[in-house]
């Protein structure tokens, strides 16, 4: 039995998050791609707790659409402030 009861990846996922968190990250880009490698939807500075609380959902989605990943690259302290609005492609 793996013990993971939030779903597959979803422990790790906060684990990384968290890690960034505690050395002062505090917002994160996220990108989703299909299996083909090409960008579904993108999703700039991301806040970590709302990111934190939104990754079960966020990987559950990618394996029942499909796609080959979820990734979230942290964001420098300039960059803080763009656009937290989702923009995922027609049809995704």
């Amino acid at each position: 039995m793996s013990g993971e009861k939030h779903g597959r990846g979803v422990e790790q996922s906060w684990q990384m998050l968290d890690a960034f968190a505690n050395l002062g990250i505090a917002r994160f880009d996220l990108t989703q791609t299909d299996v083909d490698g090409r960008k579904q939807a993108f999703a700039a500075a991301q806040p970590w707790p709302e990111l934190r609380d939104r990754m079960p959902a966020l990987l559950e989605s990618a394996t029942s659409a499909q796609r080959d990943g979820t990734a979230a690259r942290w964001r420098r302290a300039s960059a803080i402030g763009r656009s937290r609005r989702w923009r995922g492609r027609a049809g995704a």
